[in-house]
């Protein structure tokens, strides 16, 4: 039951972002969100609780667009990470099984701890990086060089069109619920192995 609420919670969620995120990148162009009150209020209100909302509006050749749906898309992260929890509680040991069986399904048990190492140390990059301790990709804080991003190959192509910055915002908000999820799971991972030495099968 827990699993469909927080599985529903968290596409209704995703369905919602990703609607109105199109939705505004389609009826609205850069010069019509300039002038809009209401979405510069939206903006303005989260540039002050979130970082990034600011970073991205400093570096992109569509600052107001970009600042309101990244603004809007943050708004749903809450959503996200409380749907996956409610779905699979990290505080819970048989969640943590689940997570352990359906990679064992995917991997040799061997494998299996390889594997959630390295990719809890990247998501654990990205959650330092969210809160300023070392210099990346948070997509909270956004703590790197504008003059790197800018630049870079990537990021043109994504500042390109209203369309490609709504999907942009959208997978990028979504990426940093799982990803502060996941460091959580591991950290629950290692709490039941080591200390509770809970056999995780």
């Amino acid at each position: 039951m827990n699993f469909r609420t927080g599985s529903a919670a968290f596409k209704c969620g995703a369905l919602a972002a990703l609607i109105l995120s199109l939705a505004i990148s389609t009826v609205f162009d850069e010069s019509s969100i300039a002038d809009s009150r209401e979405l510069g209020l939206i903006a303005r209100l989260m540039g002050a609780l979130v970082p990034a909302v600011r970073f991205f509006n400093q570096i992109s050749t569509r600052p107001h667009t970009f600042a309101v749906l990244y603004a809007i898309n943050w708004l749903f992260v809450p959503v996200y990470l409380a749907g996956i929890c409610v779905a699979r509680p990290v505080w819970q040991l048989n969640s943590i099984k689940v997570l352990v069986r359906s990679l064992r399904r995917q991997k040799p048990q061997a494998a299996v701890g390889r594997t959630m190492f390295f990719v809890a140390m990247f998501c654990l990059y990205v959650v330092l990086s969210d809160i300023g301790a070392v210099r990346g990709p948070g997509p909270y804080s956004m703590n790197m060089s504008g003059g790197l991003v800018y630049h870079s190959h990537l990021f043109r192509p994504i500042d390109g069109s209203g369309f490609s910055i709504a999907l942009f915002s959208w997978i990028y908000c979504m990426l940093d619920a799982v990803c502060y999820y996941f460091v959580g799971a591991y950290a629950a991972y290692l709490y039941f192995a080591t200390v509770q030495k809970a056999e995780l099968t």
